[in-house]
């Protein structure tokens, strides 16, 4: 993600997850970046907010299909894997390209991730898609798995499982919580007319997470999980 931030942005001043969960892909954003996160989830809000310092970064609580104005514009919008595919209508999905657009500095980036499949097969069989483990200033520990179970392609879903374990700062284990998810998947028709319904946004490239290293690929029809590099090229952020 930094080498695709890097090769079509450079430094950002700001960065915004608008399905933060614990706050994974902002830890690895650029020292002094101020970092905004969104998330429908209580305890990830609790979190993040436990985290990351208050003063360079700003966690709320709420819908991705409506987000709210941060202290600061933003230049890059991550959100990579599949959040999107919560989203189970067309409508759900501009409001929130809308949303993200809004609060994007022009010129700035979203790196949305999704999954593009058509088909008659599914696939079962789990395998991680994240496996990591952080902290919160006060030393407790959270382990965060996130495994995706089935590729159902005929009806367009995924089947996902997200496990947390926290630990205290004695090493305890002091709770675990497992979330199962079913998640839309795109057809590449689908998906191109609803990203072109917010003329905010151009596609700049996209990249497989299927392959090794991550390539610049064509879009295909069942090119599975991607990350598209969107910009914004006009409107000003709010």
């Amino acid at each position: 993600m930094s080498r695709w931030i890097g090769t079509y942005f450079g430094v950002p001043r700001a960065v915004l997850d608008p399905a933060c969960g614990t706050g994974h892909w902002l830890e690895i954003q650029p020292p002094g970046a101020f970092l905004g996160g969104n998330d429908i989830e209580p305890g990830m809000i609790d979190f993040c907010r436990q985290k990351f310092d208050p003063v360079r970064s700003q966690f709320v609580l709420g819908s991705m299909t409506d987000l709210p104005v941060f202290r600061t514009p933003f230049d890059v919008a991550i959100n990579i894997g599949n959040s999107i595919g919560h989203l189970g209508n067309d409508s759900d999905l501009v409001a929130h390209l809308s949303s993200v657009s809004r609060l994007l500095n022009c010129g700035g980036l979203y790196l949305l991730g999704t999954y593009v499949a058509e088909g008659t097969v599914s696939y079962s069989g789990s395998y991680d898609l994240l496996n990591t483990t952080t902290k919160d200033d006060r030393g407790n520990t959270v382990h965060v798995q996130c495994s995706n179970l089935e590729r159902d392609h005929p009806n367009r879903r995924l089947r996902m499982q997200v496990q947390m374990t926290t630990f205290d700062s004695d090493g305890n284990s002091s709770g675990k919580t497992v979330l199962n998810f079913d998640l839309r998947t795109f057809p590449q028709h689908t998906l191109l007319r609803l990203l072109a319904s917010v003329p905010s946004f151009s596609i700049e490239a996209v990249f497989s997470l299927e392959l090794d290293d991550y390539p610049q690929i064509s879009l295909g029809k069942s090119c599975g999980e991607l990350v598209f590099v969107l910009r914004k090229t006009n409107q000003r952020a709010l």
